[in-house]
């Protein structure tokens, strides 16, 4: 067992001649290495786009005694099934003591991830030679907010002067957030009764295809020439009131 250890006494003589003689002593200890892991990683908390690939920079020490081989594992978490994970390697082979060894963890981020999402992840690098002996680091995987979103609107409408129409506006949201949206008027013809319906704000729509319909209804003044004539429409983002989308509704009078 470790720090055991036993003397030996061993004496060389000439059988012709005794004065040619020598002898030595030996002490025999029993050492037993040790073994030990650091696992490290740059940065241990990323974020990306739905559908995207983040990247973790790992480093493996052997902080033993002896050069040991390592494997390397994932532990996932919880209902995070989904998201993909990979290692660029799973198996170290004779690390040197006091050498490191560099490795990439790869989480993908799934395409129906919401931005209120996350993932927490274990990577685990475990002697072999000694599988009590291990070390571990988390990492946290985040989802940015990504804005996207898709207006129908009604073709143009061939309309005479006094008659009544509409047009119907149709929003989808396909960011991954929910989101609430305002409609306003940037540049409209004058008494066509736009103004009645705008500005229009929708109720907070769900990420990945939330929708609202209205209808904007207006009529074609009495004395109005024959022309095309162009409601311009711009879509603000409540959260930032940024303008993140403009048209225009289109009316041509016979």
């Amino acid at each position: 067992v470790k720090d055991d250890w036993s003397l030996a006494y061993v004496s060389v003589r000439s059988s012709n001649r005794e004065q040619f003689m020598d002898d030595l002593t030996t002490n025999t200890s029993v050492r037993i290495p040790i073994r030990d892991v650091d696992l490290t990683v740059t940065l241990d908390s990323l974020s990306g786009n739905p559908s995207s690939t983040v990247s973790y920079s790992m480093s493996l020490t052997n902080s033993g005694t002896d050069p040991d081989d390592f494997l390397l594992s994932i532990e996932r978490c919880e209902d995070c099934g989904a998201w993909g994970v990979a290692l660029s390697e799973v198996f170290v082979e004779d690390l040197g003591n006091g050498d490191s060894h560099d490795f990439e963890f790869y989480v993908e981020i799934p395409s129906s991830a919401r931005n209120t999402d996350s993932a927490l992840m274990k990577v685990v690098a475990t002697s072999l030679a000694n599988t009590s002996i291990y070390s571990s680091v988390d990492t946290t995987t985040s989802v940015n907010k990504v804005i996207n979103q898709n207006i129908y609107w009604d073709e143009t409408q061939i309309l005479n002067p006094s008659d009544v129409s509409s047009f119907e506006i149709t929003l989808y949201n396909q960011g991954n957030s929910i989101q609430s949206y305002t409609f306003k008027i940037s540049d409209c013809p004058s008494g066509w009764n736009f103004e009645n319906t705008f500005p229009y704000s929708t109720n907070d729509l769900d990420p990945y295809g939330g929708t609202e319909t209205f209808s904007v209804p207006f009529q074609v003044p009495d004395d109005e020439s024959p022309d095309s004539y162009y409601c311009w429409i711009e879509l603000e983002l409540d959260e930032s009131g940024i303008t993140v989308h403009e048209f225009a509704l289109a009316v041509e009078i016979e």
